[in-house]
């Protein structure tokens, strides 16, 4: 990986570059548009930089269930010139670091199902697969 890339972390996503990144990221990614209005102003970022460019993003939250806290991964996106670096990995340590200082349970998030490159990821690390989700377009469906 190189020198130049730096990694940070932001307690708030509102006005910040690296929404403003996670947001062309997101919309160049969906054909149908960016999901960011799930991105709220409280939710926390890990970023890397390379020089002065934004190259890849982790953003969550901190959840409270029962008495104890997690972080829930909500987006986390690597610019594809510079994937296969290490870039998310380098984040994904600096996450648990910060679960770690804030007495975090676990840490969630969720990943397609096609997106098998980051599952793999995922469970290189030590994350495993607890769940499918399963969702129905009722838009298109013309069975009523």
């Amino acid at each position: 990986m190189s020198d130049d890339i730096k990694i940070g972390f932001s307690h708030s996503l509102d006005g910040s570059l690296a929404f403003q990144f996670a947001v062309k990221a997101y919309s160049d990614f969906y054909s149908e548009g960016i999901n960011a209005l799930r991105l709220k102003g409280d939710n926390k970022v890990i970023y890397a930089m390379n020089g002065s460019q934004y190259v890849g993003v982790i953003i969550f939250e901190r959840i409270t269930v029962g008495e104890g806290q997690n972080l829930n991964i909500i987006k986390s996106y690597v610019d594809p010139e510079h994937r296969g670096v290490g870039i998310w990995e380098i984040m994904w340590k600096e996450l648990v670091e910060m679960a770690k200082l804030w007495n975090v349970s676990k840490i969630t998030g969720r990943v397609s199902s096609k997106n098998t490159k980051m599952q793999a990821k995922c469970e290189a690390v030590g994350r495993k697969a607890v769940s499918i989700n399963y969702e129905f377009e009722v838009l298109k469906d013309k069975s009523v």
